[in-house]
């Protein structure tokens, strides 16, 4: 078998049917994160700080939250 595949080196580097170069990898990722809306944020403190110029853009929030079990 390693003899009719050309050897172990190419063996080695051949790509399975599936594979994805890093840069395949990272637009899927992008493409799949900016497909998704994990949570919508409003209110007047957060729109007074909003450029109005910039409506309609993509934003990210980083947000902590905090769980208290009693």
């Amino acid at each position: 078998m390693i003899a009719e595949s050309g050897g172990v080196q190419e063996i080695s580097l051949a790509k399975s049917e599936g594979y994805l170069t890093p840069k395949e990898k990272l637009k899927e990722a992008r493409d799949l994160v900016l497909a998704t809306t994990l949570a919508t944020v409003s209110g007047d403190q957060i729109a007074a700080q909003n450029n109005p110029e910039k409506k309609g853009a993509q934003a990210v929030a980083v947000v902590t939250l905090v769980f208290f079990i009693t």
